[in-house]
Parts: C-alpha cells; sequence; structure tokens
C-alpha cells in the first residue's frame, strides 16, 4: 500500500492488523516514510499475509487546510 501527501499538510500515518477472531493491534512494520520535493511517501508491503487479516492504513493531518483555516 501507498499513501501520497503534501508535506505542507504534515501527514502522520498509523496503520493496524485485524481478523475475524481478534481485536485490532499495530502492524509488527510500520510503514516506511520518504519526504521528497514537497510529498510525502508513506509505503508498507508484507510477504506473508495471515489468513483472513485486514490491514488498515489511517492518518491524519496535523496542519490546518486551506478550506479550515482560510
Amino acid at each position: 500500500m501507498q499513501l501520497t501527501f503534501p508535506t505542507r499538510l504534515d501527514p502522520v500515518v498509523w496503520s493496524t492488523d485485524t481478523s475475524m477472531t481478534a481485536q485490532a493491534e499495530p502492524l509488527a512494520t510500520a510503514p516506511t516514510h520518504v519526504a521528497d520535493n514537497g510529498v510525502d511517501v508513506f509505503t508498507w508491503s508484507t510477504d506473508n499475509p495471515h489468513l483472513h487479516a485486514r490491514y488498515r492504513l489511517e492518518w491524519r493531518f496535523r496542519t490546518k487546510t486551506d478550506q479550515e483555516h482560510p
């Protein structure tokens, strides 16, 4: 999975792993983060997914957008 955001929004990304029988918990490996030329790229992958696993990346922006704060 890959998420790309403008750096000016100061994004933060976290991830969880859930299954049909277990509660959500943080992924064993966090998404990687690379900032390049005004863009923040967050990437995560797995080579050995668990049966029935559901992976979720979530994010929020630490700065206000132009619409929220003209």
